[in-house]
């Protein structure tokens, strides 16, 4: 017999696979939690970096301002009296033309550049005094020189600057600014007429070029973990460097369209006009597989800068891995050494005294000792088991001893149970050979009858078919003399016929006559004709011939008349014959319908001892097949009989053997009784 696993075995997995199911449920929204946190902490980390970056430059911007302020007080304190715009007067200033002059007491400034030249030998930064002309501000000193090496004087200050609108505001400006593909740091001041109007300006520039490229030195040297750092894009519009690196670690300088995602598009490009923001991009890594990177982003509009910091995305996540795998390697330990505990506490206190238990019952039923019983020496479930185990021992005991007696009376009670059923048996047997003996006797009555039943019925056809034969006769006689009739009345019609026929043929006879007469008078007359045209000689030659032509005539329906005579006397003749045939197929025919008249009333008598006849048979017929469907019930009911005598010969065979079986049972069962020592 396979044996199943030991409850303590199950108890120790069950406890196992429930601390393993606690702790992923504790694990699992640990990790998850912990790695939302070290993805704020990250982008919180991003954000101070870029912030930390963002005050560096601006701590460089505003040094460089306040330098460039203070060489300006310096380069406006280098002329000997204050800048005032001289009304009505001009100078010609080159590449500009006339333009209103500028003074310093009697210093005329335009195209004077000595002061400007001294002070770039003295700071080593560029100068330049502007006038005001319309809305525009034109140097007209300067130590400023332009990319082509010229002195810039009598160019303008863009207007789309900063600097500009601030001068027409009448206020200071200081700041970043290209000027003539160079990078400086700007401060302009506005001259002022006593009526506090802007006539010009004056502005020093510090070339920030040197400070900037260490500025971006440093920057570079900024990490965010092992690979993260920090890029720099131009995003001040109208500039020649719109769009472009201004720091990256292999892109600088370069438009950032030449930087791409793993999808091929430049993923810079949609947040080039967005003041803050984070997201995450994949971007390739050095092995071409996508990389997915963390990008947190912050804008600088005083230098037209935004600050992007960038941080692989995996090794954000490392931290959150290693604290994972910690736990989980903690957590395993843990339940290494709890399983072990809880193995041995098992085995001890629920393993030892089960399988004691086991032992006990074991030596009871390999002895079949029911008098033994189990030592009990614990109050726990185990000592509540034996106890029991030992009730059921004593409960079994006693029914056995009960069972012995029950199996000797079973015995008895089987052996005379048996030899009823014999006896049962053998008068069942003779029950179902009587019911077998009339069944046959039945089925033969009902074959008897069947057969007369079916000879009833033949006679039954017979006479129902006599019927209509005679029925069918009746008719045809009434159809004869209804026809015999008929032809009675159509030779009277005929006979009629042949009468009128007759009369006609006088009638005939008497106008051919009186035709004859008319031919021979006019043959006489043609011959009178004729004479008397001989007498005439040549002049009666042509009635001659007419004479004798209808002379011709005359003799022709003569003789036509003769024969026509001829033909109606035979005529005559064959009528009257025909009228008597008549008179006598007329005599005939209702002697044949007087004849048909009797032939139809025996005919009607037939018919109606036909009827008579076919009635009786009928009932004959009804009453052998209501007597074959009671002997047919007879003989079912006789059937049925000899199938219950044989099923009760069956039953009472059975019945002996199984009364036999009951006493061999009771006979094994008291065996088996006596095998427990009780």
């Amino acid at each position: 017999m396979k044996h199943a696993m030991r409850i303590g075995t199950r108890l120790v997995l069950a406890q196992v696979v429930l601390m393993v199911l606690l702790v992923a449920a504790f694990m699992l929204p640990a990790y998850y939690f912990s790695q939302k946190l070290l993805m704020a902490r990250t982008q919180a980390v991003q954000q101070q970096l870029i912030s930390q970056s963002i005050n560096m430059i601006g701590g460089f911007d505003d040094a460089l301002k306040i330098s460039a302020a203070q060489f300006e007080h310096m380069f406006v304190a280098g002329f000997p009296a204050p800048i005032q715009l001289t009304p009505g007067q001009t100078a010609e200033v080159e590449g500009a033309g006339a333009l209103p002059m500028l003074k310093s007491g009697s210093l005329v400034i335009n195209n004077n550049h000595d002061l400007a030249s001294e002070f770039m030998v003295r700071s080593g930064n560029g100068s330049a005094v502007l006038v005001r002309q319309g809305d525009d501000f034109i140097r007209v000193s300067t130590s400023m020189l332009t990319g082509d090496g010229k002195r810039a004087v009598g160019t303008k200050l863009e207007r789309d600057s900063a600097a500009y609108q601030r001068l027409l505001e009448g206020m200071p400006y200081q700041g970043k600014m290209v000027l003539y593909d160079k990078e400086y740091v700007v401060s302009f001041s506005p001259i002022k007429d006593d009526q506090g109007k802007v006539i010009g300006a004056t502005s020093v520039a510090v070339g920030a070029s040197e400070g900037v490229g260490g500025l971006l030195a440093r920057l570079t040297k900024v990490r965010i973990g092992d690979s993260g750092h920090i890029r720099i894009v131009d995003v001040n519009k109208g500039g020649r460097d719109y769009g472009r690196f201004v720091l990256h670690d292999k892109l600088s300088g370069r438009s950032i369209e030449k930087d791409l995602d793993a999808g091929g598009q430049p993923y810079l490009k949609s947040i080039l006009d967005s003041k803050e923001g984070s997201m995450t991009v994949r971007l390739p890594g050095d092995n071409g597989k996508p990389v997915e990177h963390m990008l947190s982003w912050q804008r600088l509009d005083a230098w037209g800068w935004l600050i992007v910091s960038d941080e692989l995305s995996s090794e954000l996540q490392r931290d959150n891995r290693l604290l994972l795998q910690g736990l989980i390697g903690g957590c395993v330990l843990l339940l290494v050494l709890m399983s072990l505990a809880l193995w041995l506490l098992t085995g001890r206190l629920v393993g030892r005294p089960v399988r004691t238990l086991v032992r006990a019952v074991g030596e009871v039923r390999d002895s079949h000792d029911l008098t033994r019983r189990i030592e009990v020496a614990r109050r726990d479930e185990v000592g509540e088991v034996a106890d029991a185990i030992n009730s059921l021992l004593e409960n079994f005991r006693d029914a056995l001893n009960r069972t012995s007696g029950h199996a000797t009376d079973l015995e008895l009670a089987a052996r005379e149970l048996a030899d009823k059923a014999a006896a049962a048996a053998h008068s069942s047997g003779e029950q179902r050979e009587s019911a077998t003996l009339m069944h046959g006797y039945g089925q033969q009555l009902e074959g008897s009858v069947l057969h007369i039943e079916q000879v009833a019925g033949e006679a039954s056809r017979a006479a129902n078919a006599s019927g209509e034969a005679a029925t069918q006769g009746s008719r045809s006689l009434v159809a004869a003399v209804e026809e015999v009739n008929r032809i009675s009345g159509t030779l009277d019609a005929a006979a009629g016929s042949l009468r009128s026929l007759e009369d006609s043929a006088r009638q005939i006879s008497t106008i051919i006559n009186v035709i004859h007469d008319i031919a021979e008078q006019t043959n006489l007359l043609a011959l009178n004709a004729a004479i008397e045209a001989a007498r005439a000689g040549e002049f009666g030659r042509g009635f001659a011939v007419v004479a004798d032509e209808v002379r011709k005539l005359a003799e022709r329906t003569s003789a036509a008349t003769g024969e026509i005579t001829g033909m109606i006397g035979s005529m005559q003749t064959a009528t009257g014959s025909a009228v008597d045939a008549m008179r006598q197929s007329v005599t005939l025919a209702a002697n044949g319908a007087a004849i048909t008249g009797e032939a139809r009333l025996a005919i009607d008598s037939i018919l109606d001892a036909s009827r008579e006849t076919m009635a009786v048979v009928t009932q004959i017929h009804q009453r052998l097949v209501d007597q074959r469907a009671s002997v047919e019930q007879i003989v079912a009911q006789v059937a049925q009989v000899a199938s219950l005598a044989s099923i009760s010969n069956d039953a009472a065979n059975r019945s002996a053997e199984t009364a036999q079986q009951m006493s061999g049972l009771a006979n094994a069962l008291r065996d088996e009784v006596n095998l427990f020592r009780t």
